[in-house]
């Protein structure tokens, strides 16, 4: 599978196996990346990667919807 040229480019990096066990803290769903951060879908909440460290606190996550 080849990486989509239109995706916006990642600004950071994250280690394969650690990426893989990263869940939302809040309700233990799946994350996807994005550009600003780590987002759950499930609870529209998306997590700030901060110098290649996911802040994967609930309280301090910020609502976000594909709109934004």
């Amino acid at each position: 599978m080849q990486p989509d040229s239109t995706a916006p480019a990642i600004p950071w990096t994250l280690d394969t196996e650690l990426r893989a066990l990263l869940v939302c803290p809040a309700c233990r769903g799946e994350l996807t990346d994005l550009s600003e951060g780590l987002h759950c879908p499930a609870c529209a909440l998306l997590y700030p990667v901060v110098d290649d460290i996911p802040q994967l606190i609930a309280e301090e996550a910020r609502p976000y919807s594909s709109a934004d």
